[in-house]
């Protein structure tokens, strides 16, 4: 199994590194096209992204390396505990996992896209600045329930909760194996909502200028 955890922990680095954001000196159209980075500094005026930039993210978000990256770290881990038991352990169990992960974010990206879209919200994780260190570790951990309008207030993240709750319950009752039910797909809902604020908090307080 170390073959396949260690691979997939440097997975893991190597999309944290890719998810970081360029200095908030550089421009607006550069920093818009890192969807899962901190974009936006909050000390400066908010501004949604132009269509084609909303539709670039989306499709980055899906393939991009970070999504690849933290696809390949999350079947790895899965594989080294053997979870679901019935996919099976090594590189057989490991390919199903992967692909697992991929389908369930192509199903949830497009959701949120979908959604983000009709009510006009802005999902993206925003960095803070200039907060204390407690502040900050809030503003994260709530992060994934939090999305803006399109005068950049915070409002409830609808596109997000919903579409991570649609994967994970898509999932579970498709193509998991048979033992899985619904509660399966609400603990996998809950777990990647944490999984992402953890990520945002890495982001917030490990990003570079």
């Amino acid at each position: 199994m170390r073959k396949i955890l260690l691979p997939a922990l440097l997975c893991l680095t190597a999309a944290i590194a890719s998810a970081q954001s360029p200095s908030p000196e550089s421009s607006p159209a550069a920093a818009q096209l890192q969807p899962d980075a901190p974009a936006v500094v909050i000390s400066v005026p908010y501004k949604r992204p132009e269509k084609n930039v909303r539709v670039h993210n989306y499709f980055k978000n899906m393939f991009g390396y970070s999504a690849l990256g933290k696809a390949i770290a999350a079947a790895g881990i899965s594989t080294a505990t053997n979870t679901p038991e019935a996919w099976g352990p090594g590189w057989k169990g490991f390919g199903k996992r992967f692909a697992n992960n991929m389908a369930r974010n192509v199903i949830k990206n497009t959701t949120q896209f979908g959604l983000d879209e009709a009510f006009k919200l802005d999902s993206r994780y925003i960095r803070t600045e200039g907060k204390s260190v407690k502040y900050r570790i809030g503003y994260a951990a709530i992060s994934p329930f939090v999305a803006r309008n399109q005068n950049g207030r915070k409002v409830f993240g609808l596109p997000r909760v919903s579409s991570t709750f649609a994967a994970t319950f898509i999932a579970s009752q498709t193509w998991y194996p048979e033992q899985n039910g619904w509660r399966d797909g609400l603990r996998g809902a809950a777990i990647s909502l944490g999984t992402t604020a953890l990520f945002n908090m890495a982001k917030e307080f490990f990003w570079r200028k």
